[in-house]
């Protein structure tokens, strides 16, 4: 299975909002509750999860990725949404910059420990996501942001 298999595209942000940490992974959950990939009773629960989660270590990779996760009760199926800010948000990262392309995953509580971190359950998508990381492919996918939705749905398909 391949993570664009789990993408909400029609959730997709191609320019968050937020500014900080912690509004951008509500605005990421919030557009997984408006396209009905969770329930809006969930919206505080999982965006809690997800912050409980930065606590053991932030999930920004470097290079301007972050891959935000969880498991949470009363999700179905895992979920993923991507999201854009062309700005840069401030994410604890690894190399102190600042985050522009963000993947962010939702995975059932029963999900095995040992294959909950999203690089674990879609390693090759990973794999290739860390060319994300690159600036070439970065900005890239910063470009299509500016394009239109449906270029970062391509763009996100091929991870």
């Amino acid at each position: 299975m391949k993570f664009a298999d789990v993408i909400s595209f029609d959730a997709i942000s191609v320019e968050l909002n937020s500014k900080d940490q912690e509004g951008v992974i509500r605005e990421m959950v919030q557009g997984l509750c408006d396209v009905g990939k969770l329930v809006s009773g969930q919206l505080d629960g999982v965006v809690k999860a997800i912050l409980k989660r930065e606590t053991l270590g932030s999930t920004g990779m470097g290079n301007g990725l972050a891959i935000p996760h969880t498991k949470h009760e009363g999700v179905p199926e895992t979920t993923a949404v991507v999201a854009v800010s062309q700005e840069g948000v401030d994410f604890a990262s690894l190399d102190d910059d600042p985050v522009h392309v963000f993947f962010l995953l939702v995975s059932p509580s029963e999900t095995p420990d040992s294959r909950s971190a999203p690089w674990r359950q879609y390693p090759d998508s990973f794999a290739m996501a860390g060319s994300v990381g690159s600036r070439g492919r970065r900005k890239e996918l910063r470009i299509s942001s500016n394009c239109s939705r449906k270029r970062m749905r391509t763009k996100a398909n091929e991870l």
